[in-house]
C-alpha cells in the first residue's frame, strides 16, 4: 500500500516539476519576445520619425536613399510579420500551459481520490486484521476463548467498536437472565 502512494506521489511530483519547468519556459520566450517586441517597436517609431522628417523636408530622395528607404520599408514589413509570428507563438504556448494545467488538476484530484480510496482500505485492513487478531485482554479475545459461537449471538447484536475494548471486566454465565445472551459487562 505504501510502494503505492509513494509511486503515485512520485509520479504527481514529477507532473508537477514539469509543470514547473514549462511555465518557465513560457515565461522566459514571453520575457524574449517582450523585449523583441519593445527593440522593434522602438526601431518603428524611429523609423516613422525619420520618414516624417523627411516627408516634411519635402526633398527630392537620391536614388541610393530611395534604395536604402525600400529596405527599411522591406526590413520593418518583415519585422512586423515576426512579431505577429512570435505572437501566435506565445498563443499557442499559452494553450499549452493551459492544457497542462488542465491535466495537473486532473491528475492530482485523481491523486487525492486514490489516496482517500487507499485510507480507507487500510482501516478497513485494520478492522478485519482486529476482528482475525483480537488484542490481548479485549472482549473479543475473552468471548474467542470463554464463550463458544459467541459470533452466531453476541456477535449479532454487540457493537463492533466494543469488541477491541479492554476496560469492560467481562464473564460469561449463560443461566444469567439479566444478560446478553450470558455476557455481563462491568
Amino acid at each position: 500500500m505504501n510502494n503505492i502512494l509513494n509511486t503515485k506521489e512520485d509520479i504527481f511530483e514529477q507532473k508537477n516539476d514539469r509543470l514547473e519547468a514549462m511555465q518557465s519556459d513560457l515565461n522566459l520566450q514571453k520575457k524574449k519576445l517582450q523585449d523583441e517586441f519593445d527593440e522593434q517597436s522602438d526601431k518603428i517609431r524611429q523609423e516613422q520619425f525619420r520618414l516624417a522628417v523627411l516627408e516634411g523636408q519635402s526633398l527630392e530622395f537620391t536614388p541610393e536613399q530611395k534604395g536604402e528607404l525600400r529596405s527599411l520599408e522591406s526590413d520593418l514589413e518583415s519585422k512586423r510579420e515576426q512579431l505577429n509570428a512570435s505572437h501566435n507563438a506565445v498563443i499557442h504556448l499559452n494553450e499549452q500551459l493551459r492544457q497542462a494545467e488542465k491535466n495537473h488538476e486532473s491528475s492530482l484530484s485523481t491523486y487525492h481520490t486514490c489516496t482517500s480510496e487507499l485510507k480507507e482500505i487500510s482501516d478497513e485492513i485494520v478492522s478485519v486484521s482486529r476482528a482475525l487478531l483480537p488484542a490481548k485482554g479485549s472482549l473479543n479475545e475473552y468471548l474467542d476463548q470463554k464463550v463458544p459461537d459467541w459470533r452466531g449471538n453476541i456477535g449479532k447484536v454487540i457493537t463492533p467498536s466494543l469488541l477491541n475494548a479492554k476496560n469492560l471486566k467481562p464473564f460469561f454465565d449463560p443461566e444469567a437472565t439479566e444478560s446478553i445472551f450470558g455476557l455481563h459487562l462491568i
